[in-house]
C-alpha cells in the first residue's frame, strides 16, 4: 500500500521555516509581450529546484535555457508541451545561486526567443554536510551527476552532487539509507530505509510515497520497465542435535509498477548452511538471534542477459541468477567458486559491490582481498569457456584506505572508474592509470553511500 504525503509533513516540519511550502511566484514584465506571456518561476519544496511556468501567443515546441557564470553552470529544460501552456524544473543547480534564463520556442512559421530572466534558487532548511573538492581535472572528467546518500550522526540524506562535488539535490531520509536512486522517467528520487521503507520522492518535493516492503534492504535499483529489485532475507530453520538453527540469508525480490511483488531467488537454494555457518546476530530485522548466512550486499542487473548479480560477503562470492528462472548460474570467489581463480591473485573479498561491464568482465568493490590489504575497486576479467577468473586492473587510493563499511564503484562511459570509499567519506574518479581525476570528501565522521553516476538529469 502506498503512502503519500505532503513535503511539509514528511520532512519540514519542525525544521525551522516558518511555512516550507509557502513560494513565492516572481512574475517576469521582461519577455516579450507579443508571444512569451505570463512568465514566472518560483522555488519549489525543494529549493534548488525551481519551477518555472510561461504561455506563448500560439502553439509551439518551447524550453528555458539557464546559465550562470558565477557557478559555472548551464543547461537547458524543454517543455513537454506543443501547446500554448509551458512549464519545466531548473534541476542541478547549487544552493543560493543566480541565474540567467531565457526561453525558446519554434512555431510552424518562425522562431522565437525571449529577453533574459532572472532566477535565484535557495539553500536547505537542514544542515547537510558541506563536500570538499580537493581534486579536479575538468578535462579528464567522465562524471556529470552523482545520486549518492551522505550518511550523518544526525542523519540519512539522500541527494544529487554535480561534477564540482556541489549539492543540487537533497532530502533527509527518517532512518539510515544506504541506496538513493533518480527514476529512469527523471520524475523522482527512490530510497530504501533500514526501517524497510521504500520511499519516492518528486523531484520538485511537492509529494512523496512510501511502502513497507518486509526484510528488504541496503540495495535496490530499477530495471527498464519499472521492476524495482531489491535485495531481502529469509529465514529457514535447520535442526542441530536437540534444537533448531534459525539462519537468515538474501533473496531477490521483486516490485512490480502494478505493485505485485515476488520473490526471484533464494541463497538458501544456491546452497545450503553446514551447521554453525555464519555470524550469529542478536538483533535482526529478519528476526532476533538469527545466524547471518550469506551478508548479501550488492545487487546489479544486466538487461541484455536477463541476469542478477549479487555480492554475499560471508561466501567471499558473486552470485549470478536468472531473473526469469531464479537459477544459480554460477558463484565466483569463495570456497564453493565455478570459476578457477589463482591463490596469489585473488577476484573476490569481503565484497560490497557489482558493476557489470561486459558478460566477462565484472567490477568488484572489495574491502579486503587479503589480511590488512587495502580496499579497492577489481575489475574481474572471466573465461567463460575454461571457467577461470583473474583481476585485469584495480582501483586504489595512494593512502591506501580501508573500508569498514558499505563501498561501490562503477564503470564510466569514458572509462574511468567512480570508487565510493564509505566510511572513509571518500569519493574518487580513477583513470586506469590510477590518478585521481575527482575527489570529493566529507567532513570527517560523515560517510556516504552507494553511488549512481548518471548523464542528465532530465529525461532523454
Amino acid at each position: 500500500m502506498l503512502r503519500r504525503a505532503a513535503f511539509a509533513v514528511l520532512v519540514l516540519a519542525g525544521c525551522g521555516r516558518e511555512d516550507p511550502l509557502e513560494t513565492a511566484a516572481h512574475p517576469e514584465d521582461t519577455a516579450p509581450a507579443d508571444f512569451f506571456q505570463d512568465i514566472a518561476w518560483e522555488q519549489t519544496a525543494v529549493p534548488t529546484v525551481l519551477s518555472l511556468r510561461w504561455s506563448t501567443a500560439e502553439p509551439a515546441s518551447s524550453r528555458a535555457l539557464f546559465t550562470s557564470p558565477e557557478a559555472a553552470v548551464e543547461g537547458s529544460a524543454s517543455s513537454d508541451s506543443t501547446g500554448t501552456e509551458h512549464q519545466v524544473l531548473l534541476l542541478g543547480l547549487p544552493q543560493a545561486t543566480s541565474l540567467s534564463v531565457q526561453l525558446e520556442a519554434t512555431t510552424a512559421t518562425a522562431s522565437h526567443q525571449s529577453t533574459a530572466i532572472a532566477a535565484q534558487t535557495g539553500s536547505f532548511p537542514f544542515a547537510i554536510p558541506e563536500p570538499e573538492l580537493s581534486r579536479r581535472d575538468v578535462a579528464s572528467q567522465g562524471s556529470s551527476f552523482t545520486v549518492i546518500t551522505a550518511l550523518t550522526p544526525q542523519g540519512s540524506f539522500p541527494g544529487i552532487l554535480d561534477a564540482a562535488g556541489r549539492w543540487v539535490w537533497a532530502w533527509p531520509a527518517p532512518s539510515k539509507v544506504a541506496r538513493t536512486l533518480i527514476s529512469r522517467d527523471r520524475r523522482s528520487i527512490l530510497f530504501l530505509g533500514e526501517d524497510e521503507t521504500l520511499v519516492r520522492v518528486a523531484l520538485d518535493g511537492s509529494w512523496a510515497e512510501s511502502q513497507q516492503i518486509p526484510r528488504a534492504h541496503l540495495d535496490f535499483l530499477e530495471l527498464p520497465d519499472g521492476t524495482l529489485a531489491m535485495l531481502g532475507r529469509e529465514l529457514r530453520s535447520y535442526s542441530y542435535k536437540d534444537f533448531e538453527l534459525r539462519y537468515r540469508a538474501e533473496t531477490i525480490v521483486e516490485l512490480a509498477p502494478d505493485g505485485a511483488q515476488r520473490t526471484v531467488w533464494s541463497a538458501f537454494d544456491a546452497q545450503e548452511p553446514t551447521v554453525n555457518t555464519g555470524t550469529v546476530t542478536g538483533n535482526s530485522a529478519a528476526g532476533s538471534g538469527s545466524i547471518d548466512f550469506t551478508h548479501g550486499n550488492g545487487l546489479a542487473y544486466d538487461s541484455e542477459l536477463d541476469v542478477y548479480y549479487v555480492s554475499l560477503q560471508l561466501w567471499e562470492s558473486i552470485a549470478r541468477v536468472g531473473r526469469s528462472d531464479g537459477a544459480t548460474h554460477w558463484l565466483l570467489g569463495g570456497k564453493h567458486s565455478d570459476f578457477a581463480v589463482s591463490d596469489e591473485a585473488p577476484v573476490v573479498g569481503m565484497p560490497h559491490s557489482i558493476d557489470h561491464i561486459a558478460e566477462d568482465r565484472l567490477l568488484i568493490f572489495n574491502r579486503s582481498l587479503d589480511t590488512g590489504g587495502c580496499s579497492q575497486a577489481t575489475e574481474v576479467q572471466l573465461d567463460l569457456d575454461r571457467m577461470s577468473a583473474e583481476p585485469s586492473w584495480a582501483g586504489t587510493t595512494e593512502s591506501c584506505l580501508q573500508v569498514s563499511f558499505l563501498g561501490d564503484a562503477h564503470r564510466l562511459e569514458n572509462g574511468n572508474t567512480l570508487v565510493v570509499w564509505s566510511s572513509a567519506g571518500q569519493l574518487d574518479e580513477l583513470t586506469s592509470e590510477l590518478e585521481s581525476v575527482l575527489r570529493i570528501n566529507l567532513p570527517l565522521g560523515y560517510q556516504l553511500g552507494f553511488a549512481q553516476p548518471v548523464e542528465s538529469l532530465y529525461a532523454e
